[in-house]
């Protein structure tokens, strides 16, 4: 178990220097980091992120078969766009989806194959 804390804390950090030097890039000012508005929306975003490596980590190492927490991986993005329709229906809010049902499915149909290939 002591694999999985590492690993959450390498890729956190390596989150942090990947997002450096694009933020500097962009020329903006390091205290705009500590309002409070930001570290608040930072930490959740932090424990969210946090709470996904570990968890990913964690189902890894428990699931009989690695290639289905893959999959679930790979699904991610029609989560996302489901999660998005759901808060546009009960928000009214008009919001921008631009995708690629083709891609779409050809993900679905990848996923699948995952699964059934690595049983």
């Amino acid at each position: 178990f002591i694999a999985i804390y590492y690993y959450t804390m390498v890729s956190a950090l390596f989150s942090g220097l990947y997002s450096l030097p694009i933020y500097i890039k962009k020329r903006h000012k390091f205290g705009i980091i500590f309002k409070k508005d930001n570290l608040i929306k930072g930490a959740i975003v932090m424990f969210a992120l946090v709470g996904l490596v570990f968890f990913k980590a964690y189902a890894l190492v428990l699931t009989p078969n690695p290639s289905y927490v893959v999959a679930m991986c790979f699904t991610s993005t029609i989560w996302v766009y489901a999660a998005n329709m759901i808060y546009t229906f009960f928000t009214k809010k008009k919001v921008r989806n631009k995708i690629n049902f083709k891609t779409l499915i050809l993900l679905i149909i990848s996923t699948v194959m995952l699964i059934l290939v690595t049983r």
